[in-house]
């Protein structure tokens, strides 16, 4: 069977243990993995770009499916990069005093801006994307399409774990993270030409 669509993932995990009576608790083992993958995955395929972020306040809603900053830089002459800082150092330095925003953090939901902007910002935000997720509506995404072996391995290490085969986990686990590390290079080689990342260990 083809690892193509959510459904047939679902039937190749049931068909790989052998046990109908897991159909029901795969769905949560696929979401597991996949929450596995948006930890550990930053790749080219995870990358998008808005090159008109508006900076509207002190908060602004970090975009739909966001998984983190990768580059972030007012679009003013010359362009200025917004840098990270921590919200409790935030907050002593800048105590509400307005201007233009220089730094930012996330909370929850929001970026956080200091100064707190004393206008309308144009930005640009390049960030990384969530996996998108797997369901009965979203049938299929990158990662199954082009690397079917990191969901099957992922969910058969999360299925292992929900029987309690802790040593069946770790095994599937690791397969999965192999694979990972293996996306993982493909992505360094298609943007840098080869050159090696350092990998993390799981």
């Amino acid at each position: 069977m083809s690892l193509d669509t959510y459904a047939n993932l679902q039937t190749a995990v049931a068909t790989w243990f052998k046990r109908a009576d897991l159909n029901s608790s795969i769905p949560d083992g696929i979401a597991l993995a996949e929450a596995k993958m948006n930890r550990y995955l930053r790749t080219k395929d995870m990358v998008t770009q808005n090159t008109n972020f508006s900076i509207t306040g002190e908060y602004v809603a970090v975009p739909t499916n966001f998984g983190g900053v990768k580059t972030f830089y007012l679009n003013t002459n010359p362009t200025q990069t917004l840098e990270y800082m921590a919200d409790e150092e935030m907050t002593s330095v800048f105590q509400g005093n307005t201007g233009i925003p220089g730094f930012y953090n996330v909370q929850g939901a929001n970026f956080r801006f200091g100064a707190v902007p004393d206008a309308t910002y144009s930005a640009t935000l390049a960030y990384w994307l969530k996996v998108p997720a797997l369901s009965a509506s979203n049938t299929s995404n990158w990662v199954l399409t082009s690397h079917p072996d990191a969901y099957l391995y992922g969910t058969m290490g999360e299925m292992c774990g929900f029987l309690r085969d802790f040593e069946g986990a770790q095994a599937w686990e690791t397969q999965m993270y192999r694979v990972m590390d293996e996306i993982a290079g493909i992505s360094a080689k298609d943007q840098w030409g080869g050159v090696s990342m350092s990998v993390r260990v799981a």
